[in-house]
């Protein structure tokens, strides 16, 4: 089902979970997702690929996009997690998002400008061949009517024959009339050309001035403390300024992390869908920085 937009959007709580998936918790509160059908935990809702937008384009106010997570840390402040690409990053992807679209927007602006110049420039170019034609008609039918003056300027360099010859007078007329007709049926075409271009110029520029005096605000609520640590944040921050994906700090199954747990909590962890555990927590605080994983066979 996909995601609808509308003026107040359905909270993923309010939907039921697909079936084989159960909502659980951490030792410190964080709610996390395990689906029984692929045996694996994921920190994203599966009800959020209904009721959250699926890009930066579709979000309204401070909203984020599926798979993105904006938490809170005493010592690091605010931070963003990407469940998707399992990435941290301290910076606000809402306006790193809006700063692309601007930059795009420029880029696209300059190339759209200069389409319009070079537009301009053809369609001036024509009206003077125009101009230059109708001028040349005019005296052509001077020479008709017989005006000397003007068959010696126009024509001095055609043949003497052409020169005083009526019907090659008519042809070059005839000629250049067809010119004139084909010539202003182009400029009539191009200044049709010429106003959508200045429209669309016109409708970016007010985009960009838009974009460029409305500053990016965002309500904070502030989420649950994390229990990463600060060497952790560090690591996960240094990270995010190289462009790299932070590393898993253990490659092993959520299965294997169990093992440190007690035998109850192993056990209600492992419980199909529907039991009595609703609430399940992790012993081990590694699985916090995991975005999925296999939780293993039951063997």
């Amino acid at each position: 089902m996909p995601w609808v937009s509308s003026g107040k959007r359905r909270d993923s709580s309010e939907l039921p979970l697909p079936a084989g998936w159960e909502e659980a918790r951490d030792f410190d509160g964080r709610v996390f997702f395990i689906d029984h059908n692929t045996r694996q935990t994921s920190w994203i809702d599966p009800r959020d690929r209904i009721t959250k937008p699926l890009t930066f384009a579709d979000c309204v106010g401070d909203e984020l996009p599926l798979g993105w997570e904006v938490t809170y840390d005493q010592q690091v402040g605010v931070y963003y997690i990407d469940h998707i690409n399992k990435t941290t990053q301290m910076e606000n992807p809402r306006a790193q998002w809006r700063q692309e679209q601007e930059r795009m927007l420029k880029e696209y602006l300059v190339v759209a400008q200069e389409a319009l110049s070079a537009k301009r420039e053809m369609y001036l170019i024509k009206q003077q061949r125009l101009a230059l034609i109708q001028q040349e008609m005019v005296l052509l039918q001077q020479m008709m009517e017989g005006d000397t003056h003007s068959l010696n300027t126009v024509l001095s360099g055609s043949s003497s024959s052409a020169k005083y010859d009526p019907d090659q007078i008519k042809s070059e007329i005839s000629c250049r009339r067809e010119r004139v007709c084909r010539l202003k049926q182009e400029l009539a075409q191009m200044k049709q050309e010429l106003q959508y271009k200045e429209l669309g110029v016109e409708t970016l520029q007010e985009i960009d001035r838009k974009m460029s005096s409305v500053r990016l605000t965002i309500s904070w609520t502030k989420p649950r403390p994390s229990s990463l640590s600060w060497a952790q944040h560090q690591e996960e921050h240094q990270y995010c300024r190289e462009g790299e994906a932070r590393p898993d700090p253990e490659s092993g199954s959520a299965y294997s992390k169990l093992q440190g747990c007690s035998g109850d909590v192993a056990t209600s962890l492992l419980a199909p869908a529907g039991s009595s555990s609703s609430c399940l927590q992790y012993c081990d605080s590694a699985c916090q920085t995991d975005s999925s994983g296999e939780y293993g066979s039951l063997d």
